[in-house]
């Protein structure tokens, strides 16, 4: 069961690095117009990377005949953010905020003098879906289906 999640991670992990070439993205400010935005290389596999997490969940909810809402995201840039669960620092790394049901992503957070950045995106992938797992399970709660979930 250990190498076919491994086995499934690794081949995410590859077509994510290969989507993540794309360097524009819309973003989405709340009541106001989109406008495009240049993404760092870092950005873009992180945007790609909760995509496909968000993917993941919402195939496995319609499978068991729930809809699944993704999460948001939310980059942390230099200054604390505000969320619904307080203020997010950029020096706190990854947290899902289920007040307002946003990942919260600080930008180069595993590259900052960190022992995490020698093993890369993997770790990256780590931290997102771990965080967005907490968004999955919010919303089992929600449904009361607590502990449904497991990997065939």
């Amino acid at each position: 069961m250990a190498s076919l999640m491994h086995c499934r991670l690794r081949r995410t992990l590859v077509s994510i690095t290969l989507s993540a070439c794309l360097t524009l993205s819309m973003l989405f400010t709340p009541g106001g117009p989109a406008f495009a935005v240049e993404r760092t290389a870092e950005e873009s596999l992180v945007e790609a990377l909760v995509l496909d997490v968000n993917a993941f969940w919402d195939r496995e909810f319609a499978a068991r005949g729930f809809s699944y809402s993704p999460a948001e995201l939310a980059f942390v840039y230099d200054e604390p953010v505000n969320s619904g669960c307080g203020p997010v620092f950029p020096s706190e790394g990854p947290l899902y905020c289920a007040l307002d049901r946003t990942f919260y992503y600080p930008v180069d957070w595993l590259y900052e003098g960190r022992d995490l950045a020698s093993y890369g995106e993997p770790v990256m992938g780590w931290a997102i879906a771990h965080e967005l797992g907490h968004h999955a399970q919010q919303q089992m709660d929600v449904f009361g289906i607590q502990g449904w979930f497991s990997i065939p």
